[in-house]
C-alpha cells in the first residue's frame, strides 16, 4: 500500500448492547472480541482502520431508544479507537425488513428515517466532542433485501437528498 493508503476492514457490531447483539441478532461477537479486535488493528499504528457498522432501529429498539443505542454504538466505538489508537468510522444504515428480519420479527417496523436522521446528527455531535477524526456515512444501500420495496421507494424519494446532503456536506439543512 502507498503511504496514503490506509487497510479499512469492516466490523459489522451493530449495535454496542450485548441482549441485541448476542441474544437477538446471534452475532456471537462478545465486547472482549470488539476490543480485540481494536487491539489487533491497533498494533498497526494507523496505517490500519476500521469502519464499524451502526444498524438504526433494529428489534426491539424504536423510537428514543433507538436513537440511544445509536449514540451508545458509536461512544463505544470511539473509546475503544481511542484507547487501541485505532482510526474509526461509522457506517450508520437504518433498519429495513429482510427475508430473515420478517421471519423472526414480523411485527417489528422498519426504521423512522426521521429519527435515524436525529441519530446521524447526534453521532456526528458526539464525534466532535471525542475529537476523534473519525465520520459518519449514512447507508441505505439495501443489495436487494428489502422486502417492502414500495415503502423503500416512497422514503428514498423524501430522504434521499437529505442522506446525501449529510454524506457529503455533513449537514442536514
Amino acid at each position: 500500500m502507498r503511504d496514503e493508503q490506509q487497510a479499512r476492514p469492516i466490523l459489522g457490531i451493530e449495535t454496542q448492547n450485548d441482549d441485541v447483539r448476542l441474544g437477538v441478532l446471534n452475532k456471537r461477537m462478545s465486547r472482549d472480541a470488539v476490543e480485540a479486535a481494536f487491539r489487533a488493528i491497533g498494533q498497526y499504528r494507523g496505517r490500519v482502520g476500521l469502519d464499524i457498522n451502526i444498524v438504526f432501529g433494529l428489534p426491539p429498539l424504536e423510537g428514543v431508544e433507538a436513537v440511544a443505542e445509536a449514540v451508545a454504538t458509536a461512544c463505544f466505538g470511539l473509546e475503544l479507537a481511542a484507547r487501541h489508537g485505532v482510526p474509526v468510522d461509522f457506517n450508520f444504515h437504518p433498519y429495513y425488513p429482510s427475508r430473515i428480519g420478517r421471519e423472526h420479527f414480523p411485527a417489528h417496523p422498519r426504521a423512522d428515517l426521521a429519527a435515524a436522521l436525529e441519530a446521524a446528527a447526534l453521532i456526528k455531535e458526539t464525534i466532535l466532542r471525542s475529537r476523534h477524526p473519525s465520520r459518519v456515512f449514512i447507508g441505505w444501500q439495501d443489495e436487494d433485501h428489502d422486502q417492502e420495496t414500495s415503502a423503500r421507494h416512497a422514503e428514498l424519494a423524501r430522504y434521499r437528498e437529505l442522506f446525501h446532503r449529510f454524506n457529503v456536506a455533513r449537514k442536514l439543512v
